[in-house]
This record gives structure tokens, C-alpha cells and sequence, in this order.
């Protein structure tokens, strides 16, 4: 059985094992990875109430989302981004990525947020998210660009 729930403190070590597995799979191979600040970040994220989903198989955290929610910066409207999804190459076929965005996004409008956006940053199976993103109803409303540093 596959489940989308909300991240307790346990699975920090978890997400942090999942972010390493992100970061050398992603562009951003070439940056240090900080385990430590990675759990910092999403002790916060789970401090303040925002987005921290995990995705389950049989009792086993195979994916997950980080996500905000803030005041625009032109504007009262609430703005939900994520931060990351990842989900463990052996389990993209099928139904958990769609699971993790739709969760997001239910998570983000109970929120209040007006905009609900997802990036593609990383890299990784670039055509194939953003043809999930359009498939579960996101449109394209911008691009990314990296000057690299």
C-alpha cells in the first residue's frame, strides 16, 4: 500500500538519506551536502506548519516534499512553493510521484494559497515531471536560468 502523510520528527534521518540520494542525482552534484542543515531546515519547515509530506510503501518512506507558504512579495495573496520532491528511482513508475504533487497541492490550498507553483530545478527526468505537472492540471509560467556561480 502506497500513503501520503505528514513527516514526524522520526523520519528526519529518513528525508536526510533521501536528500543525499537527490543531491547526487541531481545538477547540484557539485555543492557540499550538509545532512545536518538539511535536518535543521525541515525541523524548521515542521516547527512553523509548513510542507513536509512524506510518500509510504509498506512501511517504508520512499519520497517526499518540502514546500512553503508566504505573502507575495507585490502582494496579500499566499504563494505556496516547494523547496523539493524526490522520490526513490525505483518507485517513479506509476502512481507516487502523482500522489506527492496532488498531496502538495491540497496541502497548499488549505493554506489559503491563491498560487500554487512547483519548480523544476534539479535536473532530474526534467521532461517527464513537467509532463506530470501538466497532466495533474499545472501550467507553464516561466523558465529558469542558472549563471552559474
Amino acid at each position: 500500500m502506497i500513503r501520503v502523510r505528514k513527516a514526524l520528527g522520526s523520519d528526519i534521518p529518513t528525508l536526510c538519506r533521501l536528500g543525499k540520494l537527490y543531491h547526487a542525482e541531481s545538477q547540484y552534484q557539485q555543492l557540499p551536502f550538509s545532512a545536518y542543515k538539511l535536518s535543521v531546515m525541515i525541523a524548521t519547515l515542521m516547527r512553523n506548519d509548513e510542507c513536509v509530506l512524506v510518500l509510504e510503501k509498506s512501511g517504508q518512506v520512499i519520497g517526499g516534499v518540502l514546500g512553503v507558504v508566504f505573502d507575495h512579495w507585490f502582494s496579500t495573496a499566499k504563494v505556496a512553493m516547494d523547496y523539493c520532491i524526490y522520490v526513490l528511482p525505483e518507485h517513479r513508475r506509476g502512481r507516487s510521484g502523482a500522489m506527492l504533487i496532488k498531496a502538495y497541492v491540497e496541502w497548499a490550498k488549505l493554506q489559503g494559497a491563491e498560487v500554487i507553483q512547483m519548480g523544476i530545478s534539479s535536473g532530474i527526468k526534467q521532461d517527464r515531471t513537467l509532463k506530470l505537472y501538466q497532466k495533474l492540471g499545472g501550467r507553464v509560467v516561466g523558465s529558469l536560468v542558472d549563471f552559474g556561480g
